[in-house]
């Protein structure tokens, strides 16, 4: 026996959400939010210290070549500006330190040959001696290593 379609009305009761299953299911977001962030963070501080160890060794890489054709250590002139210049033929492009929030390029020089140590105000950037041909990261954090950025 074939019965005509009624259509059922809803109450009122059970047309929408209710505000408490609103709030509950706000609440999990925000939970599931809460322990997602702290990793991404992490994931984010990973990749700009193996940016840094990358780009360091690619420096020094550039500078011992630098060293293996020409006899001496690149920026005789003692200014970054030299020293980039020198550097070209072996390098696409001077890296940047990503490691502090003032991410840039910038050498700060050293012509003495002393061991340097530490960082030299303001961070950021990288330090280089063009008389031992050291050449780090100037900045004072601490890499997940438990290492100064500046003795990578």
């Amino acid at each position: 026996m074939n019965r005509p379609f009624v259509a059922r009305t809803c109450s009122r009761r059970h047309r929408g959400f209710t505000l408490i299953e609103l709030v509950i299911v706000v609440l999990v977001i925000g939970i599931l939010a809460a322990t997602v962030a702290p990793r991404f963070t992490k994931v984010t501080d990973s990749s700009r210290e193996s940016s840094v160890r990358e780009n360091l060794r690619l420096v020094r890489q550039a500078i011992e070549l630098h060293l293996a054709h020409h006899g001496s250590y690149p920026g005789d002139a003692g200014t970054e500006v030299d020293f980039k210049s020198d550097l070209q033929p072996y390098l696409k492009r001077f890296p940047v330190n990503h490691v502090d929030k003032n991410e840039h390029g910038a050498v700060k020089m050293q012509t003495t040959g002393t061991a340097m140590t530490g960082m030299v105000p303001p961070s950021g950037g990288w330090r280089y001696d063009n008389v031992s041909g050291q050449f780090m990261a100037n900045s004072n954090g601490i890499s997940s290593t438990g290492d100064w950025y500046h003795q990578l």
